[in-house]
């Protein structure tokens, strides 16, 4: 099964960490002190990006941050930076597009970038709630709301989705309320809206897409989670 990537794997390049899949900020980039694009092909042809050419790039000017995205381009950064709010880990098939220069390996994806490093810790992540939230509070079974999402602040779909996953997205996209509907789809929001009200907890019956041992709502059924 898929779940975030949270912790840190051992790549076979000596001193070189994978943190995993993260969410690009909107209308810019987490990382982005230098930057490198090759993919491929041109006059003269280069040979595409990979995950050991970024690395190589970015550590030959001193970065100890490398992420890939869009399958050929390479941004450096420095690990004692905070990401800015809005990147935070994400599923790993949310980076999905193979290396312009290597078939078998990840170089991130549309809005998402697959982040490498030599710290044995990623950057921290910018929360949106200041004091931090201390966990999600499972309210049950909720119906969707009357002509209007029951939670319309923001959306995911993943074939690996988890109540953690959704819970963890929509806390890093700025919102407390949380809801996992359909096997495989997250809705997040500020309040319930119209409309949304209890239902039976057996009308949540949908095994998650990525966790067959949790529930994820049903047809027109979320369960609902809340942080506090």
């Amino acid at each position: 099964m898929q779940r975030l990537l949270t912790f840190a794997t051992m790549l076979p390049s000596a001193m070189a960490v994978y943190y995993g899949c993260y969410k690009e900020i909107s209308g810019g980039h987490a990382i982005n002190d230098d930057f490198l694009a090759d993919f491929g092909g041109g006059t003269p042809p280069t040979p595409g990006m990979t995950i050991t050419s970024c690395e190589t790039h970015c550590t030959g000017l001193g970065w100890d941050l490398w992420a890939l995205q869009n399958s050929g381009e390479c941004r450096c950064g420095d690990s004692t930076v905070a990401l800015a709010a809005g990147a935070f880990p994400m599923f790993a098939s949310d980076c999905a597009m193979p290396c312009a220069g290597d078939v078998t390996e990840k170089c991130g994806g549309w809005g998402y970038f697959d982040l490498h490093g030599s710290a044995a810790e990623p950057p921290a992540i910018t929360p949106y709630f200041n004091p931090p939230l201390t966990g999600p509070t499972d309210h049950g079974c909720y119906t969707e709301g009357y002509n209007v999402r029951a939670l319309a602040g923001a959306f995911h779909w993943s074939s690996a989705m988890t109540v953690e996953g959704c819970t963890s997205f929509c806390q890093n996209s700025g919102f407390k309320w949380a809801g996992v509907e359909y096997s495989s789809e997250c809705y997040c929001g500020s309040a319930l809206g119209n409309g949304s009200v209890a239902a039976a907890a057996g009308d949540c019956s949908m095994a998650c897409s990525g966790d067959a041992t949790e529930i994820c709502g049903g047809g027109n059924r979320l369960n609902v989670y809340e942080w506090v």
